[in-house]
């Protein structure tokens, strides 16, 4: 799978606070939003402005969407890790895979 499609799965995630794909794809795309939450968990008024930067550059996308972001996971249980959960779904047809979604664990 490329960057692209992670990047893209990653945002997708992040405004609706669920995607569904396959399940292998999925367990790469939990990888990266449990490290934006982890930057999101992060930011004080300090160091705002380079968290933003480095958020801009995970996401490849304008500073509306980083503000979006932020403002959407701030409000996590503050816990150390397993904000996001993996539940399967069913087999697809074809291929056989598992197809899941990735769901917020509030």
């Amino acid at each position: 799978m490329s960057q692209h499609n992670i990047v893209n799965l990653t945002r997708d995630f992040i405004r609706n606070q669920r995607t569904t794909s396959s399940l292998g794809r999925l367990r790469r795309i939990q990888l990266n939003v449990e490290r934006i939450i982890r930057i999101v968990r992060g930011i004080t008024a300090g160091n705002l402005q380079e968290n933003i930067k480095l958020l801009r550059l995970k996401l490849k996308c304008s500073r509306n969407f980083v503000f979006l972001t932020i403002y959407l996971l701030k409000g996590l249980r503050s816990i150390n890790g397993g904000w996001t959960k993996i539940e399967r779904l069913w087999r697809r047809d074809g291929d056989n895979t598992f197809m899941s979604v990735l769901t917020l664990s509030r």
